[in-house]
């Protein structure tokens, strides 16, 4: 498979003790990835990255490059590579907010002192680009995760998180960077939720339509659930504009995970009207075969160990929710989370988390609580004013 960096030519940005140069070609990327996993292979609590994840979302087919261009780089001690950064500048980004604007991503070390190299870098090529400030990490877009962990380092993580070294956030800190925004993380105990949790969907359930995702009409529900994705994040403004193109790449890859009943949309008549999706959560499946992870595909033994640990899942996970705006407020959000609730208890999971939350999103982070929702995880992404 073809990455998008392969072909360019040759050139380094920073001199000295560590040596920051462009990833060019397939062994670059090998590397890269390498320095994805390697200062995470003795941590059991890691987020775990699904096989062939790097080498779909760095494809060249990926329709991200339509609207963005990015570099990626790779710092080294001698011949020896220790760190590695990506940066990127996404047009949508910068014509939601009106301003020029850099992004960071994938900012992983072996080695931390070479981390404000590895900034200095990154600043000087998004310098190059007129940038008013640059925001980080931002691994590409929201939608592939952001947000050095703040907390908790001690505890496994949730699947499709980001998981960082807890010495992140005071180095970035320390070259300038400030607190732009936090993601939250929500953890429910199914076991405790509130009865009268549940009162206002039994009685939303009388005025709307509701079904869930049936696997032989997967591509007719994913386009759909696609659709009411643009229209309910149309005014995020957490998130660069999106087209249908770019979210089915990002999510059809993934729909093989989602299980049918735990997937829901809601109907006014004929018409969709809100969703949700969650999935088991598979991260302590995948993290017993974690050095497996770094293939590009799994094999029939990984596949087979990884079966066994499947069926011990016992934890859901919120990949994406949303209303129409004209819906909002009417409890269709809560009935739709009631019945996705209401699929995992029958499984026997025993909890749900839901990562990712703006803190701007009260609403979400209210609702939650409702719940008996606690916080449970903080993930911080940090701006630097460039124009100063």
């Amino acid at each position: 498979m073809e990455m998008f960096f392969y072909g360019r030519s040759p050139e380094t940005f920073l001199e000295g003790t560590f040596k920051v140069s462009r990833a060019t070609d397939e062994k670059d990327f090998m590397v890269f990835k390498r320095l994805q996993f390697e200062p995470y292979l003795d941590n059991p609590n890691r987020s775990p990255r699904l096989p062939g994840f790097f080498e779909l979302l760095f494809s060249s087919d990926n329709p991200m490059w339509r609207h963005m261009e990015a570099e990626v780089l790779i710092a080294r001690r001698g011949d020896r590579p220790i760190g590695t950064i990506v940066v990127g500048v996404d047009e949508r980004l910068n014509e939601r907010y009106n301003k020029r604007i850099g992004i960071f991503g994938f900012l992983e070390a072996i080695e931390l002192d070479s981390i404000p190299s590895l900034i200095k870098a990154a600043e000087t090529r998004l310098k190059e680009r007129n940038v008013d400030e640059i925001r980080g990490p931002i691994n590409l877009s929201m939608e592939y995760n952001a947000g050095f962990l703040l907390y908790p380092h001690d505890e496994p993580a949730p699947i499709f998180v980001n998981y960082t070294r807890k010495e992140y956030p005071k180095i970035i800190e320390s070259l300038g960077y400030k607190k732009l925004i936090d993601l939250v993380g929500l953890e429910i105990d199914l076991r405790k939720i509130p009865e009268k949790a549940f009162d206002k969907p039994k009685k939303v359930l009388q005025e709307y339509r509701f079904e869930h995702v049936r696997k032989k009409e997967r591509e007719h529900y994913l386009d759909i659930i696609l659709e009411l994705t643009l229209d309910a994040f149309k005014d995020h403004r957490a998130f660069a504009k999106k087209d249908k193109e770019d979210l089915r790449y990002v999510f059809g890859p993934f729909k093989d995970l989602v299980d049918e009943k735990m997937a829901r949309i809601a109907y006014d008549g004929d018409e969709p009207i809100g969703y949700t999706v969650r999935v088991p959560d598979y991260a302590d499946a995948f993290r017993k075969i974690k050095r497996s992870l770094m293939k590009p595909k799994l094999g029939i033994l990984d596949r087979l160990r990884l079966a066994r640990h499947v069926r011990k899942v016992k934890a859901g996970k919120t990949i994406a929710s949303g209303v129409k705006e004209e819906y909002r407020k009417r409890g269709i959000g809560s009935t739709l989370n009631y019945l996705a609730i209401k699929r995992m208890m029958e499984r026997g999971f025993t909890k749900l988390n839901y990562s990712r939350i703006v803190e701007t999103n009260t609403a979400s982070i209210r609702n939650g609580m409702r719940r008996g929702g606690v916080e449970k995880e903080r993930r911080r992404v940090y701006v630097k004013n460039m124009k100063k």
